[in-house]
Order: C-alpha cells, then structure tokens, then sequence
C-alpha cells in the first residue's frame, strides 16, 4: 500500500470490531486524499451512538471544523445535534450541517430534513422534510435512502405504507452491492430485518440483526439480543446466550447493552429479596443506567426518572432528581421524557409549580417524537386556547390523525373485536425513525 493510499480494509476490520474512535481517526487523516475515507467517515456519523463514543474527539473535531473543514463542520454539527451540550445546540447544528450542505454533502442535508420534521426550528414541516429528504437522496445520501426505507416500511410521515416495495429496494441495493464487491453500511442489514418482520417474514429477522451487529452497527445489537434471546412475551428463552451477548454489548460500549437488569427484573421479584440484594440491586440498577446515558441512551434517562419519581427499586422518591434526569431524556429527544414532565407539573410535583402553557408544550413535544397518547390532550389544550403558537401544525397534521383515530375505533368497534389497541399512524415509532434511537 502507498504511503497516501486510504487502509480501508485495516478501518473496516476497526468497525466490525466496534473499535469507532480508532477507525474515525485514522479515517479522519485522509478525508481529503480518498473518497473511500470520506464515505466511510459519513457512515461512522450516521449512527448516534458512535457520536458518543467519538466525545474523546470533540475539540479536535471542533477546531478543524471552524478552520473551515467541511467533513468536520457536518461532524460538529452531528455532535451538537445529537449530543446536544447546550442551549444553543440547535442553532450551532443548523449552522454546521448548512456547511457541509454547502460543500455537498448530502447526508447534512438530511439531518436539516429531520430538524423540519421532528420540529427543531419551532414548528413541524413535513413537506420540507420530505422535499430535503428527496434531494439528498438525489444526491446519493444513504441517510436519506435508510430513511425513505423506513418510512415505506410503516408508511409514516406521510409515505404510502408499501413494505414489500421497500423490501424490494433494500434487497436489490444489498444484492446489487455484494455483486460489485462494494463495502456496505452495516445500518443496511439491520434496516433489512426491520423490514423483514414488517413484511411478515419473523424467521429471516435474526440473521440481518446478528449481520448488523457483526459488522458494526452498535443499534442492531438490542434487536439482535431480543430476536436471540427473548420470545415475543419478553421472556427470556436462552439465559447464557443472553448473559454472553450482554457482556459482548458491554465490551464494545453498546449503551442498550447495559440495560439488561430491566429484562429480568419486576416490581414483584425485587420486593421478595431481602435488604443487602435489594440494596446492591438498586446501585447496580443506577450505575447501569448512568452508563447508558453517558453513552447516548434516552431511555435510560427516562427510566431512572421513573424510578426517582415513583420511588421504585428501591429508589428514594425525589422529585428533583426525578426531574433531572427526565429533563436529560428529553434532551435527547425522549418524548415519553416529554410526558412525564408534562405529568410532573399537571401532579404538581414540578418544582416550578404549574404553568399549563409550559405543560401543554411538553405535551406537544412529546406527540411529535411518538407519544401518541398525547394526541387528544395537545387537541384539547389548543381547543381550551393554549398552544396558539402551534396552530398550522396541529390543524395540519393532529386534526387528521385524531380524525383517523377515531374512524380506526369505529371500524374496530363494528368489527366486534375486543381487544384493546391503540392507533398510531407510525406504531413503530420512536424505533424506526432513524434518528436518536436505536436507528441513529
């Protein structure tokens, strides 16, 4: 190999082992000598857990971005987004990923695409998030075709639902590339078992997960653990295969991996252990947690404020800490975060008191990032004069869907079928959208 010749295999072999900060900084070094570096330097950014594991890097990433390298503005950009260290995290983002926009590249473009359409510049647009997402994907950002993927697959967001369509172009993109020899995202495989089960096809969902994980996507590997390990009542069917792929989660700094009391542990079981293991219980619970928030985990944040609000596992109730960490969570775009803020001030548990406007903004917040429950309570607060600010969004896109809600109920209702279920235009949501969850 030349002495400027990009060592692709050798960063390659560093993703599959899940070795992300090395293999960003030797990608880092060559972004502008090898278009291989460069593609393989977006791939690395899509995913917000390896964003957190690149936090070691964040002033250097920030000192060659304000002196005017384009790779490392859409990397600062995508470290204030999904990170978001700051008050103005949002705007820093939106100046960033402009840059690198300006540079071309595309998958900037998509990241201000999920900025209009998760509601991050004040008011929900999904006409521009499905106009941007278009032209990136026009310009081959595989951000952009992940994303119109997925929603094809749940027909969300105002796609027609078509998974057996979307399946057909992920397969053929997968097939297509493993024929040419070209590196594949390994986001690409775990999307296909997302796909797969959508399209009915259980038994093929393992092999794409356990090939995400494989290959270095740190998001397939709680898919890949529950569709090993779990049957569908979540009950663990493999203990030491379970015990072996969370100590391998661990290993690589996978933050869901650090989750695994929750799958094993009820309310129930806790209360029938005596003091000292309900005690190492309760710390070992809050050091897992923090870790995984530490490592980009949403759902970790929201959990340990659960159990400071409610008191549980042996958590002292404590409304502030409480607070805390769902303020964390919803930080980092957590809408049941949102929601229990929301909670917290219609209880009158919130330190500040009760400010329904407030409230009411945290329920909106909430519905946009998937909590469907919210639905009827933002209609309600906007019928009752609050949430004027909000008025083109909720006519636009919360009056329909209250509207097919209520239509879906009916046709249940006169279906005779009596098993409670809940509507929602995107039920896989927040688990698919491709952005701070398992998906980005």
């Amino acid at each position: 190999m030349e002495k400027n010749e990009f060592p692709s295999q050798e960063v390659i072999g560093l993703i599959r082992s899940c070795k992300i900060e090395e293999a960003f900084r030797i990608t880092a070094t060559y972004i502008h000598l090898s278009a291989e570096a460069r593609t393989i330097l977006c791939q690395l950014l899509r995913s917000s857990h390896n964003i957190f594991l690149l936090s070691g890097y964040k002033d250097y990433i920030k000192q060659l971005a304000d002196e005017g390298n384009p790779w490392m503005q859409y990397a600062w950009a995508r470290f204030n987004d999904c990170t978001a260290p700051g008050p103005d995290s949002v705007t820093i983002a939106q100046e960033y990923y402009n840059k690198a926009v300006e540079a071309g590249i595309s998958d900037a473009r998509m990241c201000l695409a999920y900025m209009w359409r998760d509601g991050d510049f004040g008011i929900v647009d999904l006409s521009r998030y499905e106009k941007e997402m278009k032209i990136a994907a026009d310009q081959d950002s595989h951000m952009a075709l992940q994303q119109i993927i997925r929603d094809m697959t749940f027909g969300q967001y105002g796609a027609k639902k078509e998974t057996l369509r979307a399946l057909d172009m992920l397969s053929g993109y997968i097939d297509e590339s493993c024929r040419k020899g070209i590196y594949i995202d390994p986001r690409y495989y775990t999307l296909m078992g997302v796909v797969t089960e959508e399209a009915g096809r259980p038994q093929e969902k393992l092999k794409w997960y356990k090939k995400g994980f494989e290959e270095g996507d740190l998001s397939a590997f709680i898919f890949y653990l529950y569709s090993e390990c779990l049957n569908e009542e979540f009950e663990i069917t493999d203990k030491d295969k379970f015990e072996e792929l969370v100590l391998e989660g661990e290993k690589v700094h996978c933050a869901e991996a650090f989750e695994n009391l929750l799958l094993v542990l009820s309310e129930e079981l806790y209360n029938k252990y005596d003091t000292q293991l309900k005690d190492d219980i309760t710390e070992a619970l809050k050091q897992e947690l923090e870790t995984a928030y530490q490592l980009g985990d949403n759902y970790a944040a929201c959990e340990l404020g659960i159990f400071y609000y409610y008191g549980q596992y042996g958590f002292e109730q404590d409304y502030k800490e409480a607070l805390k960490w769902f303020s964390r969570g919803a930080n980092l775009r957590s809408g049941f975060s949102y929601s229990m803020l929301a909670l917290m001030m219609e209880e009158g548990n919130h330190p500040d008191g009760k400010d329904l406007e407030r409230m009411h903004e945290w329920e909106i917040r909430a519905l946009r990032l998937g909590c469907d429950d919210m639905l009827e309570k933002v209609i309600s607060a906007y019928e009752d004069g609050y949430l004027a600010a909000y008025a083109s969004e909720i006519e636009q896109y919360y009056y329909p869907r209250l509207m097919a809600k209520g239509q879906y109920e009916e046709e249940k209702e006169e279906e005779g079928d009596d098993e409670e279920e809940s509507y929602s235009e995107d039920e896989d949501y927040p688990d698919d959208d491709g952005r701070f969850d398992a998906w980005s």
